[in-house]
């Protein structure tokens, strides 16, 4: 039969006898993230909470002194207007550990937005703290499950890779495990260098997503703004599927994509500073090194090293934007 020959894919239908198994992948990829869920994202409803949390009485819960110390550690680093969701949660939540028997593998920990509960599958040091996080910037409202960067299926990448992320910037020192999602954790340090510090932390505290896809849109189109949401979602996708359904040169072509629309986001953020204020090559070259301090981006893919991307490409997406309002700067002057 002619259903039995054909498959639909982005480029329409393609005969199965002649469909690679990059193709497939990216085809069965593409169904389970649509690109129009990302730009239908909703603001987070607002949540009422008094903002206090009596520690005390945390201590007398399970995991009571872990709980006590990421409460002191979140209100000392981060102001109480954006920390709703976390007085509101952290008075109700729950705390389960299973018996190490029944770890699962791809699996530390889980934190269920609709129930506000933590499930542990290991050493709670190892990803509690994490899972608190998610805790943190969560809420469930009308059947949508808003928790940091992701609401439902948009974002599960740029939201975990931000997670641990903010994990091992605060809680770094008592963690020993890693995670499956390295490259997921890269890439939000990276776009939070494009953001800021301030600004990318709270919108993940008010699971504002569409604030911060408002805001990289000051540098990217729309168009590549779903690209990146929707490459970091894919390469979590990935990474944790079977091995018939992994291909290291689509997880490759993800990653070097996500990585060059940051760094071109980064430089566009430049350019529009050296419009409104000069900027020296001095200046500029500082930028470049804080955003990019090592001259090559590697991947390890099951213990196989890969040069993702580098200073040339940054130099390149440099060189192309400002040629734009006529500028050039000698590549020298970029690699000092």
């Amino acid at each position: 039969m002619l259903t039995d020959l054909l498959l639909v894919t982005n480029q329409g239908l393609v005969q199965v006898g002649e469909i690679t198994k990059r193709k497939v992948i990216d085809y069965k990829l593409n169904k389970r993230c649509p690109r129009e869920d990302i730009v239908k994202v909703k603001l987070p409803p607002k949540v009422i909470s008094d903002c206090y949390v009596d520690i005390s009485e945390l201590e007398k819960r399970r995991f009571g002194e872990i709980l006590a110390h990421f409460t002191r550690v979140i209100e000392r680093n981060f102001i109480s207007l954006d920390l709703d969701y976390f007085y509101n949660n952290i008075k109700t939540l729950d705390i389960k550990k299973f018996r190490e028997s029944m770890v699962n593998q791809n699996i530390l920990g889980e934190y269920g937005v609709d129930t506000n509960e933590i499930i542990l599958y290991t050493n709670c040091k190892d990803t509690i703290y994490h899972e608190l996080f998610h805790m943190a910037s969560s809420c469930y409202r009308r059947d949508i499950y808003f928790s940091g960067f992701s609401q439902d299926l948009v974002g599960q990448g740029l939201n975990e890779g931000y997670t641990e992320f903010l994990t091992r910037r605060y809680f770094g020192n008592e963690m020993k495990a890693r995670v499956s999602y390295e490259d997921e954790v890269s890439l939000a340090s990276f776009i939070e260098k494009v953001v800021g510090r301030a600004k990318m932390e709270s919108f993940y505290l008010k699971a504002n997503l569409k604030g911060l896809l408002k805001e990289m849109r000051s540098y990217l189109t729309q168009d590549e703004v779903v690209t990146l949401v929707s490459n970091m979602d894919k390469l979590r996708h990935l990474y944790i599927s079977d091995e018939k359904d992994f291909s290291a040169n689509l997880y490759l072509e993800y990653l070097r994509e996500s990585y060059l629309l940051i760094f071109q986001a980064f430089v566009r953020k430049m350019v529009k500073e050296y419009q409104e204020t000069w900027l020296s090559p001095r200046t500029m070259d500082r930028r470049v090194r804080e955003f990019l301090p090592n001259d090559v981006i590697e991947v390890d893919i099951w213990g196989t090293i890969y040069q993702v991307a580098s200073m040339d490409d940054f130099i390149e997406i440099f060189k192309s934007e400002f040629a734009k309002i006529e500028i050039y700067f000698d590549e020298r002057e970029v690699k000092k």
